[in-house]
């Protein structure tokens, strides 16, 4: 993950709670400039997701840093871990621990209720030992 995407996926997991956040200290937490901040702001700002006053930014629109940061995420540089599971995907999201979270087409057929369009890959963040290591 780059480090401006790792700003805007604190923004997300922080803003919920508190939607107000100070350049410097994200720089600091995360041991980043706080140019690299100020840059990872700046888009958010030009859509009008954040309001930034001096040294602070005030999230204005959460949905749209999370499209935001949605269209601009390269998934595929996150896997951590792959495998190939010849079984239908229904078959294999039912195989799925209690514990993982789905990511991709999976997650919105779970939260929709609903299938976007077909898919044939599972995205999930978490940890499970039922499929192969090869």
């Amino acid at each position: 993950m780059k480090k401006i995407e790792l700003i805007w996926r604190e923004i997300l997991d922080e803003g919920i709670i508190n939607p107000i956040f100070e350049q410097k200290k994200l720089a600091k937490k995360f041991g980043l400039s706080t140019s690299t901040v100020f840059a990872a702001i700046k888009p958010l700002r030009a859509i009008g997701a954040v309001e930034v006053t001096g040294r602070n930014f005030k999230i204005i629109n959460f949905e749209k840093i999370l499209m935001f940061w949605a269209t601009h995420r390269n998934l595929q540089k996150d896997i951590i871990f792959q495998t190939h599971v010849d079984l239908p995907i229904h078959e294999i999201e039912g195989l799925m621990d209690n514990k993982i979270i789905y990511g991709g087409y999976s997650a919105a057929r779970h939260l929709l209720n609903d299938t976007p369009a077909d898919y044939d890959k599972v995205y999930v963040y978490g940890e499970t030992d039922r499929f192969p290591k090869t």
